[in-house]
């Protein structure tokens, strides 16, 4: 149970029904989690994504944005998040220097995404989307998906998870490459000082652009308790 995939199918067994994140009134479960993110990977894998790709996430903080991140990595992909308010010549670095092949984005941070010239497929996330956009939207695409799925492809706990990157609040912003196993190592220290149990919900204030935020999310899948975004 050392990449990103393991953690959350091992969830959706142990815990399955049991809330896993919570936002206003969505509630999903273990197993929502879980089969949602597999239609995501379906999703991208059936629009050309292949192992080690760059995926950026351009989102607020969301299911949604969880559920994509998930799916990127389901799919063996590399996700890239990126900074909300960033100039125009930040996003083109982080975008051309991740060697993004594909950007997900919301209704609410679409315009940042627009002024950008780098190109790439965009596809939404999301549950309202303006109906004069040309992009996809993948959460009404996998609506339709009605046969289960299971995770298949062979990820390793040293393949590369993610691109970070710094604020750039001295430059352009750096990033750093981090592997499955560090974000499962993370869990299991971040909830063994905090002392997570099982039954404990948390307050999911922090971004999921940087790994602080991301590690209140692993631990939840990995002692199974419930975050709850804010």
């Amino acid at each position: 149970m050392n990449t990103i995939p393991d953690l959350v199918f091992s969830a959706c067994k142990k815990f399955n029904f049991k809330p896993a994140i919570e936002e206003d009134s969505k509630t999903f479960s273990f197993k929502d989690v879980y089969e949602q993110s597999m239609k995501i990977s379906n999703f991208l894998i059936k629009n050309n994504l292949k192992k080690g790709d760059r995926v950026a996430i351009c989102m607020n903080k969301s299911i949604f944005q969880v559920l994509s991140i998930l799916g990127v990595s389901f799919s063996g992909g590399i996700f890239v998040p990126v900074l909300p308010n960033l100039k125009k010549d930040g996003i083109n670095h982080i975008l051309s220097h991740s060697g993004a092949k594909f950007i997900i984005t919301d209704y609410k941070r679409y315009n940042e995404v627009k002024k950008t010239n780098y190109k790439c497929k965009v596809f939404f996330c999301c549950e309202n989307v303006s109906s004069g956009t040309k992009y996809k939207n993948i959460w009404r695409e996998i609506t339709n998906y009605k046969k289960k799925m299971s995770h298949k492809l062979k990820i390793l706990p040293n393949d590369d998870a993610a691109i970070i990157y710094s604020s750039g609040s001295t430059g352009y912003p750096k990033g750093i490459v981090i592997p499955h196993k560090n974000f499962k190592l993370g869990a299991e220290i971040v909830s063994d000082y905090l002392k997570t149990k099982k039954n404990d919900r948390i307050a999911g204030v922090l971004s999921f652009n940087f790994d602080y935020g991301l590690n209140q999310l692993w631990q939840c899948f990995y002692k199974g308790c419930t975050l709850v975004l804010k």
